[in-house]
C-alpha cells in the first residue's frame, strides 16, 4: 500500500512539473519552432505583405546568390564579427581580471561596466548619435579643441562601419565581463598558491594558470559573441536610420548588416517576405557553419582539466 502511495505521489509530482513547464514549451513551440519552420516554407514562396504566396521553389535562393546588396551586407557583417569579437573578448578579459583583483571601489566599477547591459539598445544608439553628431557632437567638439578636423562619423561611408562597431563593442562588454568574472572566480586559489611558492610572478600566473583554466569560459563567450554579431541589428539601424522607403544610401550600404537588409526587404518598401525569408535562412546556415567550425576547433585550445 505504501509503495502504491509513493508511486502515486511521484506521478503527481511529475505531472505538476510538466504543468509548470508547459507554458514555456508552448511559447517555444509557437514563437520559435513553428516560426522557424514556417519561415523556411515562406522562403520558397513569393509571399508579399499580408498576401498569400505561391510556391516558387529555389527561385528566391537563386536571387540571393546574385544579389550584390546581400553580399555587401554579409561582408559588412563579417567585418563586424572580425572587429568586434576580438575587441570584446580582450577588453572584457582585462576588465574581469582587474575586477577580480583587490582594488578600491570594485563594486562601483562592476556597476558601471554592467550598466550598458541593462540599457535599451535604442537608448544606447540615441546617446551615441548625439555624441557622434557631425556639428554638435561631443566627440567632434573634443577634436576641434585639439585643433583637429571634425569627422562625419554617421554620414560618411568611410567611417560608418567603424563607428557602429565602437558602439556595439561598448554595449556588449558588460555581459561578457560578468561571465568571464564568474569563470575567474571558479578557478581554485590553490593553483596560484603553488605557483607563488615556485616563484612564478603575476605575468606567468596569468598566462600559465589563468588563461588555460579560463578557456572553457572564453569559448562560451566567443560562441555567443560571434552569433550575436552575425545577428546585429538594433544598434546599426538606430545609429544610421533611413528616413524614406528608399533605403539605399552610401552610409547605409557601408554599414548595413544582413539582418538589417532582411528588415528593409521584409518590412519596408515592397514588403517582400518570401525573398527576405530566404536571406534569413541563408544567414542561419552561415551561423550554423561558423558555429560547427568553432566547435571543431575548440578541441585544440580549450582546456577542460582542473
Amino acid at each position: 500500500m505504501k509503495k502504491l502511495n509513493l508511486s502515486q505521489k511521484r506521478k503527481r509530482e511529475i505531472a505538476t512539473g510538466y504543468l509548470f513547464i508547459f507554458p514555456l514549451f508552448l511559447g517555444l513551440g509557437i514563437f520559435h519552432f513553428y516560426a522557424f519552420f514556417n519561415n523556411i516554407w515562406i522562403s520558397f514562396t513569393n509571399k508579399k505583405a499580408l498576401k498569400d504566396g505561391i510556391f516558387v521553389g529555389l527561385e528566391n535562393y537563386g536571387k540571393v546568390m546574385q544579389d550584390n546588396n546581400f553580399w555587401q551586407s554579409l561582408g559588412n557583417t563579417v567585418w563586424y564579427v572580425v572587429i568586434c569579437v576580438p575587441c570584446v573578448i580582450v577588453i572584457s578579459t582585462i576588465l574581469a581580471v582587474m575586477l577580480n583583483s583587490q582594488i578600491r571601489g570594485k563594486g562601483i566599477f562592476r556597476t558601471l561596466i554592467f550598466f550598458p547591459l541593462v540599457t535599451a539598445p535604442s537608448a544606447i544608439a540615441m546617446t551615441w548619435r548625439w555624441l557622434l553628431n557631425t556639428r554638435y557632437g561631443m566627440v567632434n567638439n573634443i577634436l576641434q579643441s585639439l585643433g583637429l578636423e571634425t569627422v562625419a562619423w554617421l554620414t560618411d561611408e568611410k567611417y560608418t562601419l567603424i563607428s557602429c562597431a565602437v558602439v556595439i563593442i561598448w554595449g556588449a562588454i558588460g555581459y561578457q565581463v560578468i561571465v568571464i568574472l564568474a569563470g575567474l572566480q571558479n578557478i581554485s586559489t590553490t593553483y596560484y598558491e603553488a605557483a607563488r611558492i615556485d616563484g612564478a610572478n603575476s605575468f606567468k600566473q596569468f598566462f600559465y594558470i589563468t588563461l588555460p583554466l579560463l578557456t572553457p569560459t572564453l569559448y562560451f563567450v566567443l560562441t555567443l559573441a560571434v552569433i550575436s554579431m552575425f545577428k546585429e541589428f538594433e544598434i546599426v539601424y538606430m545609429l544610421i536610420p533611413s528616413t524614406t522607403y528608399n533605403t539605399a544610401s552610401p552610409a547605409i550600404d557601408a554599414s548595413r548588416t544582413v539582418v538589417r537588409y532582411y528588415y528593409d526587404l521584409t518590412f519596408r518598401g515592397e514588403f517582400n517576405e518570401g525573398y527576405g525569408s530566404a536571406i534569413s535562412v541563408c544567414l542561419f546556415l552561415v551561423i550554423m557553419v561558423v558555429t560547427l567550425i568553432q566547435n571543431k576547433l575548440q578541441k585544440k585550445w580549450v582546456f577542460y582539466g582542473g
